[in-house]
């Protein structure tokens, strides 16, 4: 029979900290809606979560929040939950985050997505179920950088290009249209549809023409002369050109998850995505940029030392698998409680300073208990806590010099 099993607990957080409390039902094919009334509104209304935990970011519009749930069956019973409400603790650290000056990045797309006349005029990016439409993933990409760096960055896209050819490489290799598109099938046929597996398609390396981009686009002039902040280009899979997923370019231009191009030209990011994948991937070589960055700001990471001795960033990137006990944000391979690569779904609970991290540089030491359900055990929303908490304060430290506010060193503003 359905019946609640835990009622919703009231929830007193700091500002700018997560406030979540959940229901628990037994019964079958359960289904949850939640309903809410602010504390300056006259009745409730329906809320869009429909998960048996509701969370939101205390604030003072949410602080005095009331809410309960009604839960339903597979047989249509109904049963409603007591009410909960959401107080903000005016005793705690207040962890939202002062206005600092946001930034627009302008952007070059340039978009390798030719059309294959044999194949009824579809583009590269459609010849496959589940390829990806490169202008939808540029606007969930800027919309998931954007909130993850709390409204810090605000991409613009200054000029859109579509090139009507495949990538050529540095050796002067380029697939024939017709060539790809028969590569395709035979690679779909023999290996059941795996098509990525099948061992005859060309594979030059890390082959792409970069210079080439360059000097075709004018781009280091135009970075020059500020039309220009970073570069997106778009290819389909498995086209024997492997772009890296971010490279620098321009003058003492370092390790960005890929070496350095050296150019006379300001310095700045060229991304290599592949719209066979999500934005999911891309936010994952975004995140390797800022690794990569704050690598060489800060020094690789060592966490062998004592904690006492870590820079800023070796905290920040602390996990509890090479820092037991001081488990920081992590990396983007590693959550605080990952126990391996990519291991985004752990649901191991461990001790971890994060929320320390908004407060920064006033850390106060205080942990609290971490693991996948944070980010629901997902790549994509795990990268985006992580850069959620990516420090973004004015100011700078009178010590060494560092900045506050870490996306400035992301945007390379330094």
């Amino acid at each position: 029979a359905l019946a609640i099993t835990s009622q919703p607990q009231d929830c007193t957080v700091a500002n700018g900290e997560k406030a979540s409390t959940t229901v628990v039902a037994q019964g079958q094919g359960l289904s949850y809606q939640w309903y809410v009334k602010n504390k300056t509104a006259t009745r409730f209304s329906k809320s869009s979560v429909t998960k048996n935990t509701y969370s939101v970011t205390m604030s003072d519009k949410v602080d005095g929040r009331q809410l309960y749930c009604i839960v339903t069956d597979d047989k249509g019973n109904t049963v409603q939950t007591r009410t909960a409400t959401m107080v903000k603790d005016p005793n705690a650290i207040d962890y939202t985050l002062p206005q600092v000056e946001p930034i627009t990045q302008k952007v070059l797309v340039v978009n390798y997505d030719p059309v294959f006349e044999k194949v009824d005029g579809k583009h590269w990016h459609e010849l496959q179920s589940g390829w990806n439409d490169p202008h939808g993933l540029v606007e969930e990409f800027q919309s998931d950088m954007n909130e993850s760096s709390h409204g810090y960055i605000t991409y613009q896209i200054t000029e859109w290009i579509d090139v009507e050819a495949m990538p050529e490489g540095i050796d002067g290799f380029t697939y024939d249209l017709d060539e790809y598109y028969e590569t395709l099938q035979r690679a779909i046929n023999e290996t059941n549809g795996a098509y990525w597996t099948y061992s005859g398609w060309e594979d030059h390396g890390f082959n792409y023409d970069y210079e080439g981009l360059l000097d075709k686009y004018d781009i280091c002039r135009r970075v020059n002369d500020g039309e220009i902040d970073e570069v997106w280009v778009f290819t389909g899979p498995l086209h024997g050109n492997t772009l890296y997923e971010t490279r620098m370019v321009g003058r003492n231009a370092y390790w960005c998850n890929s070496p350095g191009l050296e150019r006379d030209c300001r310095r700045f990011v060229v991304y290599g995505f592949n719209y066979e994948r999500g934005v999911a991937e891309m936010i994952h070589d975004a995140g390797h940029r800022m690794e990569s960055i704050l690598h060489e700001i800060f020094g690789w990471a060592d966490y062998s030392k004592d904690y006492e001795d870590y820079t800023d960033w070796e905290k920040f990137s602390a996990y509890d698998l090479v820092s037991p006990g001081h488990a920081g944000v992590g990396l983007v391979h590693f959550g605080p409680n990952s126990a391996f690569d990519y291991d985004w779904g752990n649901q191991n609970t461990v001790m971890s300073y994060c929320d320390d991290w908004l407060n920064y540089p006033n850390l106060t030491g205080v942990q609290r208990a971490v693991n996948c359900t944070e980010w629901d055990g997902d790549q994509r929303k795990f990268i985006k806590w992580w850069f959620y908490h990516i420090p973004v304060k004015a100011g700078t430290n009178p010590e060494n010099g560092k900045y506050y506010n870490w996306w400035l060193y992301f945007t390379l503003e330094d």
